[in-house]
């Protein structure tokens, strides 16, 4: 953490296992991401065990990692869900899960933390990944609002919930950085679609076009945005495109959890 400080959870205690439950992605890179985060989650609790795991797609599964937590001799569990909004996921998938699991393995689930949301430091980490792409290729954006557009792009999918707390949190990312066009997109089922926001961008009179994906980690649709990018970069050689990374397993971003962790109480 850099000052050398840890943290106990206040409201836990040491024989309570604490358990970190991604998306999953078939990218080995987003699947190291996570259990990046995982060992910053250690970091604030040493005293605890911290464990991953993964709804689908990657490995270990919450069943395995329930099972891990009870071979330490751990029979209580809070859980952390590393999702960005409420969707089905959040609602129903990841605590049947978890619950099955514990009855499986007669382990106490305590708590299950809320998904990130708006939280302002993750909106704040949001700007911080803009920020570093422009600079990284000689642009500083906080300089040229006025001769950017800001392509946000969202995860999707048929959850209402999720889509308008996206949108909220583009509204949020309008409220601190004055771009003339702002728009946001997404993915999957909700529109517009990845195509149609980048036409849009692509037709703005702003010169720059960043592309950020509000996305956790890397992964298949990471590969998607930079690619489907790159066919529209293609078409004008004079506009610039750049794309963000997703925030990524940071300490920042462990940080957020652990104070997601500590409200719970």
């Amino acid at each position: 953490m850099g000052t050398g400080m840890s943290y106990e959870a206040t409201w836990i205690d040491r024989e309570t296992g604490i358990l970190l439950v991604g998306h999953g992605t078939r990218k080995r890179e987003g699947v190291l991401q996570l259990l990046e985060l995982t060992s910053h989650l250690q970091v604030h609790y040493p005293h605890h065990r911290v464990e991953s795991s993964f709804l689908e797609l990657a490995e270990p599964s919450i069943a395995a990692a329930i099972e891990s937590l009870t071979k330490a001799g751990l029979r209580k569990v809070v859980a952390i869900p590393i999702l960005l909004f409420e969707a089905g996921h959040s609602k129903e998938d990841i605590p049947n899960a978890l619950r099955e699991a514990c009855r499986l393995f007669q382990v106490e689930l305590l708590g299950i933390t809320p998904p990130l949301g708006c939280h302002p430091k993750v909106l704040e980490l949001s700007r911080n990944r803009m920020v570093k792409a422009c600079s990284d290729v000689g642009f500083d954006v906080r300089e040229n609002f006025d001769q950017t557009a800001l392509a946000m792009v969202g995860r999707g999918g048929s959850d209402r919930t999720a889509i308008r707390e996206m949108l909220r949190f583009a509204q949020f990312r309008r409220g601190d950085s004055p771009f003339p066009w702002l728009k946001t997109g997404f993915l999957a089922k909700a529109r517009p679609n990845l195509h149609e926001l980048l036409e849009g961008a692509f037709r703005a009179c702003q010169p720059t076009i960043v592309v950020q994906p509000h996305l956790l980690f890397e992964g298949t649709l990471m590969d998607e945005i930079r690619k489907v990018v790159g066919e529209f970069q293609a078409r004008d050689l004079g506009k610039r495109w750049i794309v963000t990374e997703s925030l990524g397993a940071s300490m920042e971003l462990g940080t957020i959890f652990q104070g997601l962790l500590e409200e719970l109480r």
